[in-house]
């Protein structure tokens, strides 16, 4: 029987941005699957390096670098909204525009 394929958060952080509900499963179920990519943040979660401070916002799957101060209050968010997050996460997605 062929299983359809999964895809894996790259860490606990990105899968909380989504605020989706959580359905048990057996492992045995699910070993059965292929993993075929990963996910990371939601669109509009606001997303901080602990390596160098640069703040990005996410939007469209793409990190998009804060430059401006002002950008934050145009989008509408504070940035102690941000998730410290590793290098890892962040270079999850690809980069887009700067803000």
């Amino acid at each position: 029987m062929k299983k359809d394929s999964l895809f894996r958060f790259v860490s606990e952080r990105a899968f909380q941005s989504w605020q989706i509900p959580v359905a048990q499963a057996r492992q045995v179920t699910i070993s059965e699957y292929k993993i075929s990519g990963s996910i990371g943040f939601r669109d509009g979660t606001l997303i901080q390096s602990i390596a160098d401070g640069k703040m990005y916002l996410v939007s469209d799957s793409k990190k998009r670098w804060i430059t401006d101060p002002d950008s934050l209050e145009y989008i509408g968010v504070k940035g102690s909204q941000a998730l410290i997050v590793s290098d890892s996460e962040i270079n999850s997605h690809q980069d887009g525009e700067d803000l």
